[in-house]
């Protein structure tokens, strides 16, 4: 498992500074516990804040002082029922 520090320095990791791994390739075995699915997706997607989705480029990031995710996944999809 990735230590606090390792994350920390994945979070600061550009696009272009690797080779990219595709999420869309990711495979979880739902049947075995969380902390060894976290594991499987970490050691797959070898940076969890940059990696590939159908050929695009992302980079994750949080704001610290943003809103809470569900609250901004909430907003995303009631602006999206209103389209």
């Amino acid at each position: 498992m990735l230590s606090l520090s390792e994350l920390q320095s994945l979070s600061q990791t550009e696009t272009g500074q690797l080779q990219l791994a595709d999420i869309q390739s990711v495979k979880i075995d739902a049947g075995k516990p969380a902390s060894e699915r976290m594991e499987s997706f970490l050691s797959q997607i070898k940076n969890p804040y940059c990696f590939l989705c159908g050929g695009v480029a992302v980079k994750i990031f949080f704001s610290e002082n943003g809103k809470p995710l569900s609250e901004k996944l909430a907003e995303h999809f009631i602006r999206q029922k209103g389209k």
